[in-house]
């Protein structure tokens, strides 16, 4: 399924395919396991081959989250 930028990216929304070797960038993304769980950083089309610049780290705090600082 497509998915609009800041989604995040489910094993379910992915799948593998093979492709031939000229239409994969060097960066495309082949292990499911870490895809699944990141966000997108724009807008993908169904079937579009993952790159590492196309998935961010998801935010664990957003604005106005209260967040306890430790300090040893």
């Amino acid at each position: 399924r497509a998915l609009s930028r800041g989604e995040t990216v489910q094993t379910s929304d992915i799948s593998m395919e093979r492709r031939p070797k000229d239409q994969v960038a060097a960066d495309g993304q082949f292990d499911m396991d870490a895809v699944a769980g990141r966000i997108a950083r724009r807008s993908l089309s169904a079937g579009s081959i993952l790159r590492a610049i196309d998935l961010g780290k998801p935010e664990l705090v957003t604005r106005g989250d209260n967040v306890t600082v430790v300090y040893e």
